[in-house]
């Protein structure tokens, strides 16, 4: 059994990145954790707060729950995610706590600086484990790297439902600001992904470190 831990900025990120391939996980008798790093109010520009953080918590918890995952929530600010000591130890505490043997994470070409950040610091906590994969963004609006440095696939057409499923779970998201343009996005890229490794439905990943034992 392999202890699993999918990692995020923002509740959403892993759902869109890689929930089929948590699921599968845990139907082969992994433990899976999902852990994001903010879950607070988000404000635009002007300071006006578009997202409240009782509502991303109750569908965060909510698309854990159909993944089959475990759930952790720290405590950094949306949109202020650091890459200092203090967001390295949390993430290294719970990789600790929890002896990870495989982590996903944010994709290392995306404009965000929360999803940056994450990564950053994922990378430094994570350096004693074995196995690390990014998983890519869902297409939307803002300018990014084309995901064409794939080198990890996964088979998700069993699961691609759980994903959906879990998407739209974070109905705030999905339903009321982009009108489910992002599953459009979601859809397509897995069976682009598919289409590559013969199969319907697929995740793809940077592999950025694989130790065999």
């Amino acid at each position: 059994m392999n202890n699993v831990l999918a990692i995020g900025a923002h509740p959403d990120d892993v759902e869109f990145g890689c929930a089929g391939t948590l699921a599968k996980h845990i139907k082969e008798g992994d433990h899976v954790t999902v852990l994001h790093m903010t879950c607070s109010d988000r404000m635009n520009i002007f300071h006006e707060i578009i997202d409240r953080k009782e509502v991303r918590k109750k569908e965060a918890e909510k698309a854990a729950k159909i993944i089959g995952a475990d759930l952790i929530i720290l405590d950094f600010l949306d949109q202020l995610v650091p890459f200092d000591r203090d967001s390295i130890f949390a993430i290294e505490r719970v990789i600790k706590e929890l002896n990870v043997d495989i982590i996903y994470t944010n994709w290392s070409d995306d404009s965000h600086q929360d999803h940056i950040n994450t990564l950053k610091s994922v990378l430094a906590a994570g350096r004693n484990v074995d196995k690390i994969f990014l998983y890519e963004q869902v297409p939307y609006p803002r300018v990014g790297k084309i995901f064409s440095e794939v080198n990890y696939y996964v088979d998700i057409s069993e699961f691609y439902n759980i994903k959906e499923r879990s998407v739209l779970a974070h109905k705030s998201q999905i339903i009321e600001r982009y009108q489910k343009r992002m599953l459009v996005g979601i859809r397509s890229l897995a069976e682009f992904r598919g289409s590559q490794c013969n199969c319907q439905f697929a995740e793809a990943f940077d592999a950025v470190k694989q130790i065999i034992r």
